[in-house]
């Protein structure tokens, strides 16, 4: 395993990490606030918001580790009907169309965070950029992966 494959390998871990932290503390929070709200009758107001963006950065993150894995849905019999000389081609051009997607949505996302960092959140009062940040940090991660799948091809699930 080469040095690229070791940093790969460390930051997906990262990642896995991250996701479970994420879900755990969604789960914690929203069962907290169904107990509150339903057996104390003493609601918080900021819990919904929070499982709102964790449940967008999970979704982001959670995206780049299926699209590792290739385990994202597409249609694979349009594929298998050509020999796989030319499936292999049209896999690669769809992963050139994603980079371009990814790049473009990338660089759109950079260009709203000035304009997130002036505004806050109703509940949590947290500056809008953090929940917004998951696009930016979600395709960065999606456009690591794809040159991964270039370089190293696609790995199955584990």
């Amino acid at each position: 395993m080469n040095t690229i494959q070791r940093i790969y390998t460390a930051i997906e871990e990262v990642l896995k990490i991250v996701v479970f932290i994420f879900l755990a503390l969604m789960v914690v929070n929203i069962f907290g606030n169904v107990l509150l709200r339903y057996v104390f009758r003493y609601p918080i107001a900021w819990t919904e918001e929070l499982a709102r963006y964790l449940m967008i950065w999970l979704g982001f993150i959670g995206m780049s580790l299926a699209l590792k894995y290739n385990e994202h849905v597409y249609i694979s019999f349009v594929t298998k009907l050509f020999p796989k000389k030319v499936e292999n081609i049209l896999i690669a051009l769809s992963r050139i169309l994603m980079l371009v997607f990814l790049v473009a949505v990338f660089i759109h996302s950079i260009k709203v965070i000035p304009v997130l960092s002036r505004q806050r959140s109703t509940a949590l009062q947290l500056p809008m950029y953090i929940p917004y940040l998951s696009v930016t940090v979600g395709s960065a991660l999606m456009i690591l992966h794809v040159f991964y799948l270039f370089i190293f091809g696609s790995e199955s699930k584990e």
